[in-house]
């Protein structure tokens, strides 16, 4: 005989939050729920897996249209492998474009933080301006800094 249980039971077992489980329920990540006769939704331990499954999935940066295509893929039995090994290399591309960028932003972020070294300046600092104005012109970002910090 199967073991339910209700919907504050899974949320603690999945460690997630109930409106969570309601959420991935209305977004179809987890199946339709049983109900107790008076109205309650009963769980089985597949949901707590399959939970998990969406929590880890979400750690390693899928979406949940994402993480949706993969369950879907679960539940097929041919060819499951060729297609989940795309959607990770796909993620992975994403992942390493996005690393790209923030190596830029840490670039210009240091350059500011080394040519403003602050002094008794009472003038704004110049990094203020640049926050407001295009700064991606990294060639001049040593020379405005340099106008008010010292340099």
């Amino acid at each position: 005989m199967q073991k339910f249980m209700k919907i504050g039971q899974v949320a603690n077992q999945s460690e997630v939050s109930v409106q969570t489980v309601r959420y991935y329920e209305s977004l179809n990540l987890l199946n339709k729920p049983a109900r107790s006769p008076a109205g309650y939704r009963l769980y089985n331990a597949e949901a707590v897996l399959r939970i998990r499954f969406i929590r880890r999935s979400q750690r390693l940066g899928f979406n949940l249209e994402e993480i949706k295509e993969l369950l879907d893929l679960k539940m097929q039995n041919s060819n499951q492998c060729s297609r989940i090994k795309s959607k990770i290399g796909n993620k992975l591309g994403e992942i390493r474009r996005k690393l790209s960028e923030l190596r830029k932003l840490e670039k210009i972020l240091l350059e500011m933080h080394d040519a403003c070294e602050m002094t008794n300046v009472t003038d704004p600092c110049p990094i203020l301006n640049l926050l407001e104005n295009n700064f991606e012109d990294r060639i001049n970002i040593r020379n405005k800094l340099s106008e008010c910090c010292g340099n």
